[in-house]
């Protein structure tokens, strides 16, 4: 199996060895934002059908019909452990009061969005005194108005996104001309000025992970092979500049951090868009180049939406605004290249977006109806302006009620208000700070 191919397989299915894909613990955020990490051994999970079931008299047997299923039911069974492993797991079970719906991140089946039923705390300190279990009950609930739970919009999301990737490449070879070489060198100048702006850009995000930044170094080799063949196969180049384009969305950074990247990503490829048109087949494959890594960041940006860390109901919110903006920005620049070509004989015109068009749409739309969804989840961000000097530390634990687990209130306090120096020990009446409440 080829390079492509694997990355291929762990983008759709995760990696290829059950192991690999089986986390080490349980993760799970309650409905006002407080966050448990837990061992987990097993669990089931159970479906039932709606049936409807209609008896006869004298009539042997019954008439059942299906009325679809009723929503998946979970037993997650977890052990708290170490020397705080007591406070830990009374926390958690203060914490099942919060009405709402939790954020699990299970170790087998991923994200899954579920209503606490029922939980029982084991309390047995001689019997078990390093660890505390807990037995619990879950049910999936659907959204009220998507009727879908959050994990079905997140896989339908992915289904779309391969849609899209599949009606991107064939628009691709579709606009592509190589009947003369210098048809085909053109198409092989815009795949370089695409790839160096695709590494630039998206560098931050790969940079610090070595598996990713050694994945996309060999895909940007098999490019360059496949861009110097005398006739270039459209079909591998678009795969691989989809995978370039996609695969840093994976990578490091918050959803805020991956938004810009990939708009700072759609400014670079409208920059390079042709402007005039001098020879309609060279100024249409340079389009069709940088029209195949627009479609392919919009692409990665609503997989940014299902795979990346938010925080707040107001990030969520603005990557949803954030996918519409940049997909609004990414149709205007490839419509102006489409009105340069309206003097030009109709063979050789360039139509932006002829087969993605509705693809996108709909991708869009989906992504932002899967952040709405999410949001109710998250935290509420809440601004204080600082009446008196007051230490960071004392900050945390007057609004979060303790420092957490290892620091973890207090790192997530100095990272989001980026406090550096002797701000970390003091800061003045009047500065402003945020809360996560």
């Amino acid at each position: 199996m080829g390079l492509i191919d694997q990355i291929k397989d762990i983008l759709e299915n995760g990696p290829n060895d059950w192991k690999a894909r089986v986390r080490d613990s349980i993760e799970l955020t309650s409905p006002e934002g407080e966050t448990f990490k837990a061992k987990w051994q097993k669990g089931p999970r159970d479906l039932s059908k709606k049936l409807g079931v209609f008896s006869y008299p004298k009539v042997k047997g019954n008439i059942v019909q299906d009325l679809d299923v009723n929503s998946t039911k979970y037993k997650i069974n977890m052990f708290f452990e170490g020397a705080q492993h007591d406070v830990v797991a009374n926390k958690f079970f203060t914490a099942c009061k919060e009405r709402g719906t939790w954020e699990v991140i299970h170790p087998v089946l991923g994200f899954v969005e579920l209503q606490l039923i029922s939980v029982r705390e084991n309390i047995d300190p001689v019997g078990s005194g390093n660890v505390t279990a807990i037995d619990s009950q879950w049910i999936e609930p659907i959204d009220p108005s998507t009727l879908m739970t959050a994990a079905q919009l997140s896989a339908i999301i992915d289904e779309k996104i391969k849609d899209l990737n599949t009606n991107a490449a064939q628009q691709f070879a579709d606009n592509l001309n190589q009947d003369v070489e210098a048809f085909t060198r053109a198409l092989e100048s815009a795949t370089t000025k695409a790839t160096l702006i695709l590494d630039t850009v998206t560098k931050p995000l790969f940079d610090s992970i070595d598996a990713l930044d050694n994945a996309l170094t060999a895909i940007q080799q098999s490019i360059n092979d496949v861009k110097t063949e005398t006739t270039i196969v459209t079909d591998s180049l678009a795969g691989q500049l989809q995978q370039l384009t996609q695969l840093p969305s994976l990578g490091a950074g918050d959803g805020q951090t991956k938004g810009r990247v990939y708009s700072d990503l759609i400014g670079g490829m409208s920059a390079v868009l042709p402007t005039t048109i001098r020879q309609p087949e060279v100024a249409r494959n340079e389009a069709a180049v940088s029209e195949l890594c627009m479609v392919s960041a919009i692409g990665a940006l609503a997989k940014v939406a299902t795979v990346s860390s938010l925080n707040t109901r107001s990030q969520a919110l603005e990557l949803a605004e954030l996918i519409g903006v940049i997909f609004d920005n990414a149709t205007t620049a490839l419509d102006a290249v489409q009105d340069e070509f309206q003097d030009e004989y109709f063979v050789n015109q360039y139509f932006s977006q002829s087969k993605t068009f509705y693809d996108l749409v709909d991708l869009t739309a989906t992504a932002s109806r899967y952040l709405i969804t999410l949001a109710p989840s998250l935290k509420i961000e809440k601004r204080i302006v600082l009446d008196r000097p007051r230490a960071p530390i004392e900050i945390v634990i007057t609004e979060y009620g303790n420092l957490g687990e290892e620091g973890e209130n207090f790192d997530l306090f100095i990272e989001t208000n980026k406090l550096k120096g002797n701000s970390i020990l003091m800061l003045d009446r009047g500065v402003e700070v945020v809360i996560y409440a």
